[in-house]
């Protein structure tokens, strides 16, 4: 606020404390100067400061409210994108306690915090830890196409540059594999090759 705010904020608060008493004075003395013209004037001119008050005070809040809820939103946009709750709070441009305190407050906002932090732990869950799998198409079908030709499960392995073991660990976990090998040891069109 400047300086000319300031002192009209503060002339209209001595103006209705001073009313108030006169109101309060008249009203323990049991007359009430209704036909007054200048009491009435200043009654009025009481009313309309108090409800100037009370719509500036009612802009302040819903001015509050809307940067509020900005900031809310940004809140849940950094915390989408996997940072910390303590620095999507700072990048938002508020604090952590803040956060808080909002959480406690306002349901709907503890509702999308938790909703956008349940997707991350969902999201979480579905990373697969450790080194990738060299089970991919290309493997399984040399493996497939050194089957066919008659080589043996190891051979194959072999072939496609893993261990037997991997292979008997992906035969047990992929079903399609297990019935794609089946398959093409069936129908071998070579003689089957021995170990050796």
């Amino acid at each position: 606020m400047d300086r000319n705010t300031e002192q009209l904020a503060a002339d209209r608060e001595r103006l209705v404390v001073s009313l108030r008493k006169r109101i309060h004075a008249f009203l323990q003395a049991g007359n009430f100067p209704l036909n007054d013209p200048a009491f009435t004037s200043q009654l009025a001119e009481m009313w309309a400061i108090e409800r100037l008050n009370q719509l500036e005070e009612e802009q302040r809040r819903e001015a509050e409210a809307k940067q509020r809820a900005f900031v809310q939103g940004q809140f849940c946009a950094y915390l989408a994108e996997g940072h910390s709750r303590a620095a999507a709070a700072r990048l938002a441009g508020t604090t952590p306690e803040t956060v808080i305190l909002w959480c406690r407050r306002d349901d709907d906002f503890a509702s999308a915090v938790r909703a956008v932090t349940a997707g991350q732990r969902g999201a979480l869950r579905n990373i697969r830890r450790g080194r990738p799998t060299k089970l991919t198409e290309s493997t399984q079908a040399a493996i497939i196409r050194l089957l066919q030709i008659g080589a043996t499960r190891s051979q194959a392995a072999a072939g496609a540059g893993i261990s037997r073991q991997t292979l008997y660990s992906w035969l047990r976990g992929a079903p399609d594999f297990r019935a794609a090998v089946a398959a093409a040891e069936k129908g071998a069109t070579g003689p089957r090759l021995t170990e050796g």
